[in-house]
């Protein structure tokens, strides 16, 4: 009788190793992919003219919104790009040498989260300039998707890399995608083999396919990344 408990945590531990094994062969994976760097190292680590990076998260909510107000409250820049993804190809070397332009592209999704916008940045900061690119949707009422809730303040404060429930769901998604074959073989080989091509990518997207550049500005599909 004395062997009981020790035959049950046997028996536990031999039921438990798969999915043990599996959380941690993922989360050295999304580790190894850059999914689970904190959103606050990507948006620092990468200013304009600082090391080349690109930020694409795949089983992780993407957090533009924190990337780029993270980077606006260090930089402060003169030019500023808001809007859609009408704006999102504008890039700093599109402007005069010493524009100091910013590429905050998603960051507001309609009319009235630009008021939440303003009211985010810093007392005594302003731009010089701002170019607006709006969807047409934006400013016509009848539009308006009914009982959408864009939760401003909650995006700004939560960081989805440091919650728990969000690992548990990237774990969930990760395994249906290896399951359906949804990413190539080749992403994973230049994943493990740490082939970034000398720019630091942060989510799986990043290794793949597009993503959110130093300057703000987002890389479209499989195009190349200059050195910011």
């Amino acid at each position: 009788m004395r062997r009981a408990p020790y035959l049950f945590l046997l028996k536990a531990a031999a039921v438990m190793s798969p999915v043990l094994l599996f959380i941690a062969f993922s989360e050295a994976f999304l580790a190894m992919s850059g999914e689970t760097t904190p959103i606050h190292d990507v948006a620092l680590r990468h200013l304009p003219g600082g090391p080349p990076g690109i930020y694409s998260p795949m089983f992780f909510g993407s957090q533009s919104r924190r990337l780029h107000l993270e980077r606006i409250f260090r930089l402060r820049p003169k030019v500023l790009a808001l809007g859609s993804s009408r704006v999102e190809r504008f890039r700093e070397e599109m402007f005069a040498p010493g524009a100091d332009f910013y590429n905050a592209c998603q960051t507001i999704r309609d009319v009235a989260s630009l008021r939440d916008f303003v009211n985010s940045l810093p007392p005594d900061y302003a731009p010089q300039a701002v170019l607006i690119g709006v969807d047409c949707w934006w400013v016509n009422r009848a539009a308006q998707p009914q009982d959408a809730l864009d939760d401003w303040r909650n995006e700004l404060r939560r960081d989805d890399t440091q919650i728990a429930n969000a690992h548990l769901m990237a774990f969930q998604n990760l395994a249906d995608t290896v399951w359906q074959r949804d990413i190539a073989r080749e992403t994973y080989e230049r994943i493990f083999a740490r082939d970034d091509g000398g720019l630091k990518r942060y989510g799986v997207s990043a290794w793949s396919e597009g993503g959110y550049r130093n300057d703000g500005s987002y890389q479209p599909l499989r195009r190349q990344t200059a050195a910011n």
